[in-house]
């Protein structure tokens, strides 16, 4: 478990997304007794199923366990904006993080119900036309650490609207208002500890849920996180293969750097 005397942040969530990428700096988890201005957290990822790429930075608290971030992610065919606030407790065991969101994109819109092939969506983006979607996330992160084991979960709800319905590629069916779940769960170990260097080696499996369609997402993944891979700096390689047929189905790579000023 996290202790009170860390001797710096770490990153105690690890990217499962690029929509979802929770930090949780343990040595901040309790304030210092001189604390100094806000530090703030860098992460750049990039994702192959589906193609995307992320832009985030965090602003965390030195006086209370608070931050504040804003992201951009770039999701093939539009580009999702958010910004919020986290939050953790008890050195980091509980993490929560809520998002605003928008999505402008250019999306393929279809009366509710109407039937559409895949490769229709995906080989004919002259029927994808201006549009909008909004709403709010929230990330609930568990991080159970003893020794060098490492137990992860996270659950995150999304709520979001839509103009019109339209064809959703991860739902691969036609969605208006959506209402989904994502559960994640890792176990990572510690496998060459080395000074303020850590190798976590994991394990992990992601199963989505979209109210009114079922599963969307069941994803396992194998992969690993390095701690000061170079001073401040740390990165993640996840592989993964995606078991429903769809869109998805298939190997996945996962890419994260995280860059901290001090």
């Amino acid at each position: 478990m996290a202790t009170r005397n860390s001797p710096r942040p770490r990153l105690a969530a690890r990217a499962l997304g690029l929509t979802v990428l929770a930090v949780v700096p343990r040595a901040l988890a309790d304030p210092p007794a001189f604390p100094g201005p806000p530090r703030l957290l860098w992460t750049f990822g990039a994702q192959t199923r589906p193609i995307g790429l992320l832009a985030r930075a965090d602003v965390l608290s030195t006086r209370r366990p608070l931050a504040l971030g804003a992201h951009a992610a770039y999701k093939s065919v539009s580009l999702e904006l958010g910004v919020g606030p986290s939050a953790w407790a008890l050195g980091g065991f509980l993490t929560f993080t809520v998002r605003a969101l928008v999505e402008p994109g250019f999306y393929l819109t279809l009366p509710a119900g109407s039937e559409l092939s895949v490769g229709r969506a995906l080989s004919d983006p002259s029927d994808r036309g201006p549009g909008l979607r909004w709403g709010a996330s929230a990330v609930l992160g568990l991080n159970v650490r003893v020794g060098r084991l490492w137990l992860y979960s996270r659950t995150t709800g999304i709520a979001r609207q839509r103009l019109a319905p339209e064809y959703d590629r991860i739902a691969d069916t036609v969605v208006d208002d959506e209402l989904s779940l994502e559960l994640a769960n890792a176990v990572m170990v510690d496998a060459a500890p080395r000074g303020d260097r850590h190798v976590w080696v994991y394990a992990e499996h992601t199963h989505g849920l979209l109210y009114g369609v079922g599963t969307t997402v069941a994803r396992p993944s194998v992969g690993v996180i390095v701690e000061n891979l170079w001073p401040r700096v740390a990165f993640d390689l996840d592989v993964s293969y995606g078991l429903r047929e769809g869109p998805l189905a298939g190997l996945g790579v996962i890419a994260v750097v995280w860059v901290s000023n001090e």
